[in-house]
């Protein structure tokens, strides 16, 4: 599960159950250097309550004021709002300067309307469903009939349809930045709370018992499985193509078996933690496993990117920071409308 989503849906969920109102706020497309991207949210309550954000400053200020009032009206159509984040030019201006541009989605939910959807969609989120969130002037739907992903399969994770006064905002709410940790150690317990804040869904897959050392919140986030051999690893891996695969078990043998088994997977990224010579030992232990060479059309080894990192902290930085580099080129490279990042 994608654990910001999850917690705001859970929020919110949790709203409606006790019979209170809420407004939201969506950004369903963004610009670059816009202050919110696609998908960011924003929710008011009647009581006062806020959580989430659509960009922060004077904007989100002056939003949440008009909130209050919107809460203490009977009914409120869904809206749509691009804003300009600059002092001159065309377009209605957001009061920053940043630069960039957002268009925003607002419209107030009510237990006797949206409960039973606000319950779905949190369902889907907790139980790493597919699902397809919209909005349109109608209101809050949920689709469960979303495509599965797969090759050539794979509809943008936002996505916002406007024609004049028609127009509808979807979001897939199966995350497609989705990793998995093989090793519970010191370097797992430091990467699996980085890439959660990355805003991954995150699996961390164990030999034993022996649990990543984890925040409380982390714990409820995080998926944790345990197996009795890292060979069993690729059948518990769901959505391979939306999934990358970062090996950093406690010993020489569990790597081995781990990358072994990922070798019948379609995975974009294959990343295994240990040094030049390590690494030399895994490869050539893999490949007479195997019984031929490994595939390395998506295999990192070592992963990370070189900031001389030594402390587990350290390290989950730069592994962070080697898929995030990778996201970034592949990014550029396809130019997507909404700004959003995509991963390998």
């Amino acid at each position: 599960m994608s654990a910001p989503h999850t917690h705001f849906w859970r929020e919110a969920s949790r709203l409606m159950n006790d019979g209170e109102r809420f407004f939201l706020a969506v950004v369903a497309g963004h610009s670059d250097h816009s202050p919110g991207t696609a998908g960011a949210k924003l929710l008011v309550s009647a009581s006062d309550k806020t959580l989430g954000t659509i960009g922060g400053g004077i904007m989100e200020h002056n939003l949440v004021e008009r909130a209050a009032t919107i809460l203490r009206q009977a009914d409120f159509a869904p809206e749509i709002h691009a804003l300009a984040h600059r002092a001159t030019g065309e377009g209605e201006k957001s009061g920053m300067i940043c630069a960039g541009s957002q268009t925003n989605l607002y419209l107030l939910c009510t237990p006797e309307k949206d409960r039973n959807t606000v319950a779905a969609i949190f369902d889907c989120l907790q139980n790493d469903r597919l699902g397809t969130l919209r909005i349109g002037p109608g209101g809050l739907t949920l689709d469960p009939e979303t495509p599965q992903p797969g090759p050539g399969v794979h509809p943008p994770r936002y996505e916002l349809q406007a024609e004049g006064p028609a127009w509808r905002y979807s979001e897939q709410l199966l995350n497609d930045r989705r990793v998995v940790i093989l090793g519970s150690g010191h370097c797992s317990s430091a990467l699996a709370p980085v890439m959660l804040r990355l805003g991954l869904a995150v699996t961390v897959i164990a030999k034993g018992v022996a649990q990543p050392l984890l925040a409380e919140w982390d714990h409820a986030a995080i998926k944790f499985v345990t197996v009795n051999d890292y060979g069993e690893a690729a059948a518990l891996i769901h959505y391979a193509e939306l999934t990358r695969v970062i090996i950093m078990t406690t010993d020489v043998a569990g790597d081995v078996a781990g990358l072994v088994s990922l070798q019948s997977l379609p995975l974009p990224f294959i990343g295994v933690l240990g040094s030049l010579a390590k690494i030399a030992v895994i490869r050539a232990r893999a490949a007479e496993t195997l019984g031929r060479p490994l595939e390395e059309t998506n295999l990192y080894a070592p992963v990370g990117l070189p900031i001389d990192s030594h402390t587990p902290e350290e390290i989950a930085i730069s592994v962070a920071a080697h898929l995030l580099s990778l996201e970034a080129n592949i990014s550029q490279a396809r130019q997507p409308a909404t700004g959003a990042a995509v991963m390998p």
